[in-house]
């Protein structure tokens, strides 16, 4: 088939399904451009998980011009809240899945909401998905009892991405370690969801999360762990 459609004169888009019975990430990036992870995804949130657990030890096989497919969308199905509906398309984005809508945006019978309509629409977690760079996210800690964990992967210009999800049934005050994605400061972060951006971020981040949400976060201006910079930690006095 990668033979096949080569031979055409026209661009193609050639995603390969097996449901990574057989660790296609190893062997899908030589035939194709795309490759399916893991069985199908379900209209139910349980599904986010498996899905995040199958691409655990896949992230590094993405790059340009090779992706990893998490499966569709269930984003505007009226399946999953909207912290919910953040998460999913948060996740599927740093991670770098191709982001197919799995939802009608408007038929006879449906129509999106606003909300999930906004998340589709949020222009920053698109560029995650679309960054040059073309590297994935990867898992950097999971806290299993207290159900949260951390991912984070770079960006172009010297950024870097980074995802906490709450697992929990319950919004809470989380905290992000910076040391645990390999930094010490930001000198600026987003706050994509909150849509509100800190400067001068010194070894951690607390910001609330909602039942099953995301803290998404851009980060610029980053000194690695364990560098503490005169500038932003030392105190002078006389």
């Amino acid at each position: 088939m990668t033979k096949a459609l080569a031979a055409q004169s026209r661009k193609v888009l050639f995603q390969i399904c097996e449901w990574g019975l057989d660790f296609p990430a190893l062997w899908a990036p030589s035939l194709g451009h795309t490759w399916r992870i893991g069985n199908d995804i379900i209209p139910a949130w349980r599904s986010i998980f498996r899905t995040l657990n199958q691409a655990v030890p896949q992230t590094s096989f993405a790059g340009r011009g090779q992706w990893p497919d998490l499966d569709m969308l269930e984003v505007g199905n009226n399946v999953f809240t909207t912290p919910e509906e953040q998460t999913h398309f948060s996740m599927w984005a740093i991670l770098k899945s191709p982001l197919v809508i799995g939802a009608a945006l408007k038929d006879e019978l449906t129509q999106i909401s606003d909300a999930s309509l906004s998340v589709l629409s949020n222009k920053d977690v698109i560029a995650f998905n679309q960054d040059s760079l073309g590297h994935s996210a990867s898992l950097r800690r999971r806290w299993t009892e207290e159900a949260y964990e951390v991912w984070s992967g770079p960006l172009s210009g010297g950024k870097t991405v980074v995802a906490l999800i709450n697992w929990a049934n319950e919004a809470r005050d989380l905290t992000l370690n910076l040391p645990d994605v390999g930094l010490q400061t930001a000198g600026t972060a987003k706050d994509i969801w909150k849509g509100k951006t800190v400067s001068n971020v010194k070894t951690s981040y607390s910001s609330s999360v909602e039942a099953h949400g995301v803290m998404l976060l851009e980060l610029r201006d980053t000194t690695p762990a364990g560098v503490y910079p005169s500038s932003k930690f030392g105190i002078r006095n006389g």
